[in-house]
């Protein structure tokens, strides 16, 4: 036993001290590289949810307030100031323009993110040719609107419904409609679901919606 132990030990293959220490230096960059990969991607993940829970406030400029006036005489119709009280006790404001012929409907047109109300005068101009009456909010951690964070439908939904009993209260519309883009939709499925009145949810669509006037209830 003890000769072929000596046999099998001689029989080894001596480690090669070159190969070794590449492999040695192979597996300390790959460390090193996956720690910075894994830290990058920590980081870009906290800046991603940091933008979308405070998006970068668009304020509305020097010339918006004139560019709705203008979108209301065009229209023959009137432009006012509009705020409400959100659930949390931050102010809401918008724009409320009323054709004075109008045909007894209205629709809520909601913004996207990083944007303000401003954004929705061109189909508001469309709508308020037709004879709605639009109303046009910023929404929370928008524009002139309270806030610093925004919550893609969950507080949002209590916000818009504030802005529907507002304009059912002020303008006593036969039928309210919504229009916006992707990220209103969850706040108006879930206002349809607390009030089975409000009309339907338009998806913001130039081809299919503006060019005839949105549906009514």
């Amino acid at each position: 036993m003890r000769r072929t132990d000596r046999v099998e030990r001689n029989s080894v293959v001596p480690r090669n001290p070159k190969i070794m220490r590449l492999v040695r230096l192979f597996l300390r960059r790959s460390a090193v590289f996956v720690a910075v990969w894994l830290v990058l991607c920590m980081a870009i993940g906290v800046v991603a949810t940091e933008w979308a829970l405070h998006p970068w406030r668009r304020t509305l400029g020097p010339k918006a307030e004139p560019l709705a006036q203008a979108v209301a005489a065009r229209n023959d119709a009137v432009l006012t100031d509009a705020a409400v009280t959100a659930s949390d006790g931050m102010t809401l404001r918008g724009w409320s323009i009323r054709p004075l012929h109008g045909n007894g409907d209205a629709v809520i047109l909601l913004h996207g993110v990083a944007d303000n109300r401003a954004a929705m005068l061109g189909p508001a101009d469309m709508l308020l040719h037709h004879g709605y009456a639009v109303l046009l909010p910023d929404a929370r951690a928008h524009g002139a609107s309270g806030g610093e964070r925004a919550t893609y439908g969950i507080m949002e939904a209590g916000d818009l419904r504030r802005w529907y009993d507002w304009l059912e209260q002020a303008e006593a519309p036969r039928c309210i409609d919504g229009l916006g883009n992707s990220r209103a939709r969850r706040s108006c499925s879930n206002l349809s679901r607390l009030r089975p009145d409000f009309a339907r949810w338009l998806r913001s669509r130039p081809s299919q919606t503006f060019g005839k006037p949105p549906m009514t209830g």
